[in-house]
């Protein structure tokens, strides 16, 4: 009888529906791709949010649980309640083994659930913040929770060599990498037929800081910029952002697109800008290299996943007039822009397929029998 696994994902209902509204980030969308592969080799199961479909269906070969609607505030009755449906979803889906991942304050609850319904438990670690600073998401009694959650968990998954660095350093315990992984593209658009730099991600003030790309823009009046994602902002920086972007002629907000066509804006960018202050291991930054698209980034280091021959590391160090200066020279000179993106879709099929990532977490998840 194959072991029967559950993710714990609320946002990735969206993905499985291709509904961009409800569909959550790089996180959820990992779980679905991994949760779809896995279904050949276990018997899968996730938990996902309540969008109003019924209690239990199956999705590509994944059995889905419905809980309860994420993302919302909640008074402590109504917490409550979300705790009762997260258990009842749980119990349902009587697994051997549930993964969550990012998410300090929820991954502790399923870890204390799943040690209740005598199932193991694997946190994923999604953003590095989640363990270096897991105070900004989590405090008090949820806090301590969290810590001996990472201090006595079955298994954790790191994304990269820092992560596991940090979860030695500050949880005295062990954890395996498994970087992310991506379907691979069958076919990528010519450079010369390229026509934006592109931005993708939640719309929100702190972590991803889209008004830097708006700053970027404005500073390269003579590229055309495009900005894709939904947003997550209080209504007064919504009100400034959107006016600014609004006044900015190079720079268009798409707004949401369905996940199922993301692909055609990586295919069509000349770049991919990243202005986030703290990642994990960036699902966009796979995105952008399956398809032959160069990664420029203000604050995250992309070679510390990707290295290349070509003299290129896409790294600014924090300096919005070196992101600047990345951006034209690769915007501009279309063979440098050929070579380095040549070079990175390469390292990407080498390194980061979803092949290889179901690989990796199988033989995670076939060590704890």
């Amino acid at each position: 009888m194959s072991t029967r696994l559950c993710f714990v994902s609320l946002s990735a209902y969206g993905y499985f529906v291709d509904d961009p509204e409800i569909a959550g980030g790089g996180a959820q969308r990992q779980f679905y791709l991994l949760s779809r592969e896995l279904a050949e080799r276990y018997d899968v199961h996730m938990i996902v949010g309540d969008y109003g479909q019924p209690s239990r269906v199956v999705h590509d070969g994944v059995t889905l649980h419905r809980a309860y609607t994420p993302e919302t505030v909640a008074n402590p009755i109504e917490q409550a309640g979300q705790l009762r449906r997260l258990a009842a979803a749980m119990r349902a889906a009587d697994a051997d083994i549930y993964v969550s991942r990012g998410n300090p304050r929820l991954a502790s609850v399923v870890r204390a659930l799943a040690r209740l319904l005598g199932g193991k438990w694997v946190y994923h670690v999604a953003s590095d913040g989640h363990i270096e600073t897991p105070e900004r998401y989590v405090s008090g009694p949820f806090g301590r929770l969290y810590r001996a959650a990472l201090t006595h968990a079955d298994a954790i998954i790191a994304q990269t060599n820092r992560q596991q660095r940090v979860v030695a350093e500050e949880y005295g315990t062990t954890s395996i990498v498994v970087p992310n992984g991506y379907p691979a593209a069958e076919e990528v658009m010519a450079q010369s037929k390229r026509e934006f730099v592109l931005w993708v991600g939640r719309l929100e003030p702190d972590e991803k800081r889209p008004h830097l790309f708006v700053d970027l823009a404005s500073a390269c009046p003579e590229i055309q910029f495009t900005m894709i994602g939904p947003w997550e902002a209080p209504d007064a920086y919504r009100q400034r952002l959107t006016a600014r972007i609004e006044d900015t002629p190079n720079l268009k907000y798409v707004g949401t697109v369905p996940p199922g066509e993301i692909h055609d804006y990586y295919d069509r960018a000349l770049a991919y800008v990243n202005t986030a202050a703290v990642e994990g291991f960036p699902n966009t930054f796979l995105e952008a290299w399956r398809a032959e698209t160069a990664v420029a980034s203000l604050d995250v280091d992309p070679s510390r996943f990707i290295d290349i021959d070509v003299e290129w590391t896409g790294f600014a160090d924090g300096s919005m007039e070196k992101l600047a200066e990345q951006v034209r020279r690769i915007v501009v000179d279309e063979d440098f822009r050929a070579a380095v993106t040549e070079q990175c879709r390469a390292a990407f099929e080498t390194e980061y397929t979803v092949e290889t990532l179901v690989s990796n977490y199988a033989a995670v998840l076939d060590g704890l029998d």
